[in-house]
């Protein structure tokens, strides 16, 4: 691999109710805190250290919850990277 990209959530559940979506049938419990989204790409880089791929050049916001719907813990973790 040329380059490596990390997938955050934001938040535990959604409530958005896409049809496609697995996330969507759990509804949401709760938002992460800008804390608990940026460990997880410090958890992320780390991880891809360990098993020699090239350090993260991207971080997107795909993984469980829609960003927007958070958008006051997402925001600091943007500026924050």
């Amino acid at each position: 691999a040329s380059s490596t990209t990390i997938c955050v959530s934001s938040q535990v559940g959604c409530s958005q109710g896409c049809r496609f979506c697995k996330t969507a049938t759990m509804g949401i419990l709760r938002n992460l805190h800008p804390d608990e989204i940026l460990a997880q790409v410090v958890q992320g880089i780390r991880l891809a250290e360990e098993m020699g791929l090239p350090r993260p050049s991207n971080v997107v916001l795909m993984g469980m919850g829609e960003p927007l719907a958070n958008f006051p813990a997402v925001m600091p973790v943007v500026e924050a990277l």
